[in-house]
Formats: structure tokens, C-alpha cells, sequence
């Protein structure tokens, strides 16, 4: 797929996937739903589909993986492990 003119302001993450697919004609498919609460960051540019929604998905505890030539496929970040604080050594 060649590059992409794309212009996505910031919003709703969910809400931006769908602008992110009518703008790219790509399919984006995730299991389960995405926390209504996550935003998406600003994608203004010339952008292959892979790297619009990786700045997309900047910051939303998601990644995505590509299934065929029109479907990218969310897949959410594995957790940071809490940081653990251990006794101190003397």
C-alpha cells in the first residue's frame, strides 16, 4: 500500500480508528472493546497505514499486527510489571 495524505485530530481512540479507517481504506479489528477513556494522538501527513497507526495508538497501551493487505489487528500491550521496591542491601 502506498503512502497516505492523512489528517486525524486527536479524540476518542475509538472514534479516531474509524476516521483512521475511512481515510486509509483499511480494516482495523480488535477482540473485546476499547476504555472509552483512551485518546488517540494527532496523525496529520504523509504516512504509510502501518506507521499512521502506530502514532495513532502512541501512548494507548495498544499495538497491532498486519493479517492480510487491508486488516491490521489490535493487540494490547503487554502490563509494565509494577515496580517493586526491594529491602536495601547493607
Amino acid at each position: 500500500v502506498d503512502k497516505l495524505s492523512l489528517n486525524i485530530p486527536a479524540q476518542q481512540l475509538r472514534q479516531a480508528l474509524l476516521v483512521f479507517s475511512q481515510q486509509s481504506g483499511q480494516n482495523v479489528l480488535l477482540d473485546g472493546n476499547l476504555d472509552s477513556a483512551l485518546r488517540s494522538s494527532t496523525v496529520v501527513g504523509v504516512y504509510s497505514p502501518e506507521q499512521a497507526l502506530a502514532e495513532l495508538l502512541k501512548g494507548s497501551g495498544y499495538s497491532f499486527s498486519r493479517t492480510d493487505a487491508v486488516t491490521l489487528y489490535l493487540v494490547p500491550l503487554p502490563k509494565q510489571a509494577d515496580n517493586m521496591t526491594l529491602p536495601a542491601i547493607h
